[in-house]
């Protein structure tokens, strides 16, 4: 697994990523996926000129692990109600919704392929998201859209316990973030798949704000991130 360090090369240098492509010629655009480590591939001429310009060399710019990690996650159960006011969607409630994590490490060197699993399940005590619409009387009617996270709990002491240990000996900070990066993104791809499953007719932009929401919780630290 390779990820550039981009994003913490700018950060230390104080440097934006607008002035970059400004100072460089490089899109912006490019910048910003290479960033988030996104991009597919990097051409040996953008990669000449970034590390010109930042002044380092390849092994600055670049970090390697010898695991691939594939994230997947099944659904258990899904119970989604909406409620709603003169045909907008204004409520969401979870009634209920259990999925299976999965990860699976891919040893490019000894061929080793562990699977981690993890049980993730909605907390009933904090699963609403609403909208409301706010009469301004001083300019014109304005519509304000509230969120109350959904909250979902992920796996057991002793599970998380496992995967962390081997995560702090073995894995650097930069691949625990990108990990955890997977992780959220692909609960919140799910999250929006099961919903739209339950009600086509619904607004999918409506549906992926309330899914940038979401937050992820552990009983102990997870991937050293408590709260997504």
């Amino acid at each position: 697994m390779i990820r550039n360090n981009l994003a913490v090369l700018l950060a230390q240098k104080q440097i934006k990523i607008s002035r970059m492509a400004l100072d460089t010629g490089l899109s912006r655009t490019t910048l910003t996926a290479l960033s988030q480590n996104e991009s597919k591939r990097i051409d040996n001429d953008t990669l000449n000129v970034i590390l010109m310009y930042l002044k380092i060399t390849p092994n600055d710019f670049f970090n390697f692990l010898k695991y691939d990690f594939e994230i997947q996650i099944e659904t258990n159960s899904f119970d989604i109600n909406f409620e709603t006011f003169n045909g907008e969607q204004t409520m969401i409630t979870m009634n209920e919704a259990s999925f299976d994590l999965f990860i699976r490490l891919d040893d490019k060197i000894s061929s080793r392929k562990p699977v981690y699993e993890f049980e993730i399940t909605v907390d009933k005590k904090q699963n609403v998201s609403h909208s409301e619409s706010i009469y301004n009387s001083i300019e014109n009617d304005a519509d304000e859209v509230f969120f109350s996270n959904i909250l979902f709990n992920i796996g057991s002491f002793e599970s998380i316990k496992i995967f962390q240990d081997f995560a702090d000996r073995e894995i650097p900070k930069e691949f625990q973030t990108e990990l955890s990066t997977k992780i959220v993104k692909n609960l919140k791809n799910i999250f929006i798949s099961e919903t739209l499953k339950k009600f086509p007719n619904a607004s999918v932009s409506y549906i992926e704000e309330v899914a940038d929401n979401l937050d992820l919780v552990s009983p102990i630290t997870f991937l050293d991130l408590l709260l997504f």
